[in-house]
């Protein structure tokens, strides 16, 4: 993940994020060859897979 930084649209305030957030991903995807490229066709995430 990114450093991105989340604000509040109301006061242009950084939004606090836990200290325990997952800052990475495991996901499944299942991917068809379509006539235009790639497409994702499954995606399933893992919630407990740690990283």
């Amino acid at each position: 993940m990114s450093e991105w930084v989340i604000y509040r649209e109301d006061t242009g305030d950084p939004v606090p994020q836990p200290d325990d957030r997952l800052t990475k991903y495991v996901v499944t995807a299942l991917l068809e060859k379509w006539p235009d490229g790639w497409v994702v066709t499954k995606s399933e995430p893992h919630q407990d897979t740690p990283c």
